[in-house]
């Protein structure tokens, strides 16, 4: 990565002589494309409309317009952060989901498009005006409990996660799409009492074997505390839920999970020895992978 801080002065020097749109943009671009940004052109863009408030529209629209030296200063330092490799999400503190908002920080993974996956499944096989329980085990900005509540009005929903840094993210959120859900500082079902209907989580599955496949713009920003487990397949968390769900006297109708790649032959065998009755139903995501679990009992 020495390459683009050489660049990347060479280019300030350029760009602080002509203070324009079109100035701005193109030199921010190359200095992406150069860092193997492949989203070069639309991530300089929105990162422009959050510096300086010129909406895409405008920056068409008004190529010449010059840009005061502060708001280019801002927008200068949040390009050398994005080629550095911090994700575009926490640099402008929110990521779209399922079309709402969510707002993220480093303690927060990433609301991902695998995830809508989830989303879709569950509210493909419920109707819409379930009016249950669902517990969102492993909440972390709470997109998926969210979305839920918002598309399911009548739903009684809940959530849970380890972190309490996620919880107070999740929380934010909340208020942010106007729905109520009850938080919980919780590992899983522990000193959960209560009885639900439809149980969705999306915990860490990434085991120690597949991490080097993770891109290090993944390693090096989003929480591992959502991302591993800490065994090798990634299904430890996994494995301690169903653990939990059989001892409870009244089981769930539908349990939702988001899953790994190669790891669905692994899931219906665990599955099949906690519940040998249950049906077992997976979901591929936009690129063959299945993602999705849906367990019947």
């Amino acid at each position: 990565m020495s390459w683009p801080w050489q660049y990347f002065y060479l280019m300030i020097n350029r760009i602080k002589k002509i203070n324009t749109t079109s100035n701005l943009l193109a030199n921010s671009k190359e200095i992406f494309r150069r860092a193997n940004n492949f989203s070069f052109g639309i991530e300089a863009e929105i990162l422009f409309e959050y510096a300086t408030g010129i909406t895409f529209a405008q920056q068409i629209a008004y190529p010449e317009k010059k840009i005061l030296n502060w708001l280019s200063k801002k927008y200068l330092k949040l390009i050398q952060k994005r080629a550095s490799g911090i994700p575009l999400a926490y640099l402008i503190g929110e990521q779209e989901f399922y079309g709402f908002k969510f707002k993220v920080t480093p303690d927060v993974l990433i609301p991902r498009p695998d995830t809508e996956i989830l989303i879709e499944t569950i509210l493909k096989t419920i109707e819409p005006n379930f009016n249950g329980k669902i517990i969102d085990l492993g909440t972390g900005s709470g997109c998926i409990a969210i979305t839920l509540a918002k598309k399911l009005s009548k739903a009684q929903i809940q959530a849970t996660d380890i972190s309490s840094k996620a919880l107070k993210i999740a929380r934010k959120n909340a208020r942010l799409n106007k729905v109520k859900i009850k938080f919980r500082h919780n590992n899983l079902l522990e000193n959960i009492f209560e009885d639900y209907d439809i149980i969705v989580a999306n915990l860490p599955y990434i085991g120690q074997s597949e991490k080097k496949f993770i891109s290090q713009e993944v390693l090096n920003y989003e929480p591992h505390l959502a991302l591993f487990d800490g065994s090798a397949d990634g299904l430890n968390l996994y494995r301690k839920l169903l653990q939990q769900i059989k001892t409870r006297a009244k089981k769930p109708c539908l349990i939702f999970w988001e899953i790994g790649f190669k790891q669905a032959d692994e899931i219906k065998k665990m599955i099949a020895e906690f519940f040998p009755q249950a049906e077992i139903s997976f979901f591929k995501d936009l690129v063959g992978i299945q993602r999705v679990v849906k367990i019947k009992n």
